[in-house]
């Protein structure tokens, strides 16, 4: 027992006197900054007071109740990817859309045009790609087959949770003015 007070004297002391050099009358400490919190839970709970799902908790919540059923419910997320295929953009969660985290959010480019009139489609998904966005709809896990270059499956695929929007109402790019229906 002497032994470990000892060894506590001997940390305590050296750090004691450092404390005291740096106390002296020319010092002062710098100011510490506002914690802030810009994380995507803190701005879907400010901007969802009657409740958003988080978009992986909403790909875990789909996943379970697959493949008979979906998850209904409104998303706050950042855009992280966007894809543009055969007139539907896909507004993926995360970096990689196979991630076993992502959530796509899907909408025809028609009534994405609602919301940007005046864009090029692929002008479109760059403006889309870091932006706040709620949806309100059914995500559901999709199966997503690789296909060979003649157009037939090779049998690989992986799982998608998606969200299908049929109406432009369902969406609101935060920022823009638009506004999700309630």
């Amino acid at each position: 027992m002497k032994q470990l007070i000892v060894a506590c004297v001997l940390f305590a002391v050296p750090q004691l006197s450092i404390a005291q050099n740096t106390r002296s009358a020319s010092f002062t400490p710098p100011p510490v900054p506002k914690a802030v919190d810009h994380s995507l839970d803190y701005r879907a709970a400010i901007a969802c007071p009657n409740g958003c799902i988080l978009p992986a908790t909403m790909v875990t919540y789909a996943s379970y109740v697959a493949p008979r059923a979906g998850i209904v419910g409104a998303v706050y997320m950042q855009v992280q990817n966007v894809g543009l295929e055969r007139g539907i953009y896909y507004l993926n969660s995360e970096q990689d859309y196979r991630d076993r985290n992502n959530l796509t959010v899907t909408i025809s480019a028609e009534n994405m045009r609602s919301f940007l009139p005046d864009m090029d489609p692929n002008e479109i998904g760059r403006w889309l790609m870091g932006r706040d966005i709620f949806a309100r709809g059914v995500a559901r896990r999709v199966r997503i087959d690789f296909m060979k270059d003649d157009g037939k499956p090779s049998g690989k695929y992986y799982y998608q949770v998606q969200m299908r929007l049929n109406d432009a109402s369902d969406l609101e790019i935060v920022g823009l003015g638009a506004t999700l229906n309630k």
